[in-house]
């Protein structure tokens, strides 16, 4: 095994953790990895932790104790586990969290692979008594869709000068410092990589405490990120407000676009014949997208009869072949992963209804008319992320298409690979290739 690249494993462990700390020993203990330090940061006020810590470090020289000030916070050990790490990446486990026992071979196959990342999440699942449950299978760096929740989770690996760059974990957040954290991060350029595996897996045991209680901490963590999110914002010049939705799983967003009558010429709105659109003030909405320096096309959620789906944007696989996200789910389900729910970037939108930037159209030419339907707006989609651009999906728009026939030739799709195979053979980065393709599959598990 080539172990060349060292991990520093970060496990803080505050008051009543036992139980977790106990499940996440167990699995580093497993690993076969040498070049990794493992640092138990122990800020609890029994002694249990201490005393069992010094039996297994006894047969495992990897295993580092550091017995903190009591009730420290978590970003506080964290940030000294920080201190404390000589490896060049570090991986912070989160509480109640199992390892995979291949983790850290993984994780440096991905770093050889690409020497400047900065930080690398991964797929979980949960562990609920002996059985795994609720795979997450999440996208690529999605950074819309971290606006409305933290999607990465609380385990991650970090390249370690990325401290140096943008600081240590805000030791004055409770809840929401590795939000905080991963928004600093895109801020400043860095690059975020995801392993569509599952490397670790989430501890679920019932809440301990009554209902009204456990409603209220939800409120203050919501209210904690909240916070954060507006701050962050307010750093890029951005105007928006945000609320969380009436199941505190994410927060929905609202960016300023009321003036988009006035700055007509900064945007194209394409609107199919026959397209009926549903939501109050669409132009104003999807404006306060594209209004976005890094925002090229903003599109909605298509319903076809009744509350039948037709797309939430499209998927594509490895040959090119485009699929409609979300196809024949209904339109008032959350969706896996709150897929039909929260605004998200994607890939590619319906042209039947969109905003795009007009800058960014007039700058690569326009639609190629080489192609045609929805060739020609993947072509389109793929040029806006090729110039550093996103592309949206807003669920607060609905537009109505009834039955439209989508035809394709063999010759276009010909052009289209030709141009972008290469890219197109990577996959798509907001679709995990662990979840099935297909007209009515993708998106269930």
């Amino acid at each position: 095994m080539d172990d060349s690249i060292g991990f520093s494993f970060i496990v803080a462990v505050k008051s009543g953790g036992m139980l977790g700390f106990r499940e996440a020993m167990e699995s580093l203990r497993a690993m076969e990895y040498e070049h990794m330090t493992i640092h138990i940061l122990d800020s609890a006020d029994e002694h249990e932790i201490e005393e069992f810590v010094r039996v297994v470090a006894a047969s495992d020289p990897r295993i580092v104790y550091h017995r903190m000030q009591q009730s420290m916070s978590m970003p506080a050990l964290w940030n000294q586990g920080i201190r404390y790490a000589k490896e060049d990446y570090l991986v912070f486990v989160g509480p109640m969290v199992r390892l995979n026992e291949i983790m850290p071979s993984v994780l440096a196959a991905r770093i050889r692979q690409n020497l400047e990342s900065h930080i690398i999440y991964s797929d979980y699942d949960e562990l609920s008594e002996d059985v795994r449950v609720n795979p997450q299978f999440l996208p690529d760096f999605n950074l819309e869709l971290l606006r409305h929740t933290n999607y990465i989770g609380d385990t991650f690996c970090v390249r370690k000068h990325v401290f140096r760059e943008i600081g240590l974990f805000s030791e004055q957040l409770i809840f929401s410092f590795s939000y905080d954290f991963f928004l600093r991060a895109y801020e400043a350029g860095l690059r975020i990589e995801h392993i569509p595996a599952l490397l670790w897996h989430r501890r679920v045991v019932p809440a301990a405490i009554p209902h009204r209680q456990l409603k209220a901490e939800l409120r203050r963590t919501m209210a904690e990120h909240r916070t954060v999110l507006l701050t962050h914002f307010a750093r890029l010049g951005i105007k928006a407000d945000a609320e969380p939705d009436s199941s505190f799983a994410y927060f929905d967003i609202e960016y300023e676009g009321g003036d988009a009558g006035s700055h007509h010429r900064e945007y194209l709105l394409v609107h199919e014949e026959g397209i009926k659109v549903r939501g109050r003030n669409a132009y104003e909405i999807l404006y306060g997208h594209v209004r976005q320096p890094d925002v090229a096309i903003a599109g909605v959620r298509f319903v076809s009869t009744g509350r039948t789906l037709d797309n939430c944007g499209y998927i594509y696989d490895t040959n090119g072949m485009l699929y409609p996200a979300c196809y024949g789910q209904k339109s008032t389900d959350q969706g896996l992963y709150g897929r039909i729910a929260i605004a998200q970037d994607v890939s590619m939108v319906d042209p039947g209804y969109c905003m795009i930037d007009a800058r960014f159209f007039r700058k690569v030419g326009g639609f190629d008319r080489k192609l045609s339907g929805r060739e020609m707006m993947l072509d389109l989609c793929l040029k806006a992320r090729r110039a550093g651009m996103r592309v949206v999906y807003e669920p607060l728009v609905t537009a109505r298409c009834g039955k439209r026939e989508h035809t394709s030739s063999e010759y276009v799709h010909g052009l289209l690979m030709e141009r972008w195979g290469s890219v197109i053979a990577r996959g798509d980065p907001c679709y995990n290739i662990n979840l099935p393709t297909g007209l009515s599959s993708n998106y269930s598990l």
